[in-house]
C-alpha cells in the first residue's frame, strides 16, 4: 500500500531562516478549530523549491512526509507543490 499525505490550504505566511549555514524556507498555514482555537501548521520546503510561485494567500497542495519528536509533529515537502 502506498499512502500519500497532502496538505491543502491557503498560505498564511512564508518563513525564511537559516540552519547550519543553509537557507530554510517554510510555509505556514493557520488551522482554525472551534474546540482548540487557532493553531499554525508549518511545512519545511525542499531546498530546490522555486519560491517565486509561492505567495501569501495562494491556495496550494503540498505533498508531505511526517516525523515526530517530543510529542511534536513535523511536516516536510516531499514532491511538487501544486498551486490553484
Amino acid at each position: 500500500m502506498n499512502t500519500q499525505l497532502m496538505i491543502m490550504g491557503e498560505i498564511s505566511f512564508i518563513k525564511t531562516g537559516e540552519y547550519k549555514g543553509e537557507v530554510v524556507n517554510k510555509l505556514q498555514f493557520f488551522n482554525e478549530d472551534e474546540a482548540k482555537g487557532i493553531s499554525i501548521l508549518e511545512v519545511k520546503l525542499d531546498s530546490t523549491q522555486d519560491m517565486s510561485v509561492l505567495k501569501k494567500g495562494v491556495k496550494v497542495q503540498v505533498p508531505v512526509t511526517i516525523s515526530t519528536m517530543d510529542r511534536a509533529i513535523f511536516y516536510k515537502q516531499r514532491g511538487k507543490i501544486l498551486t490553484k
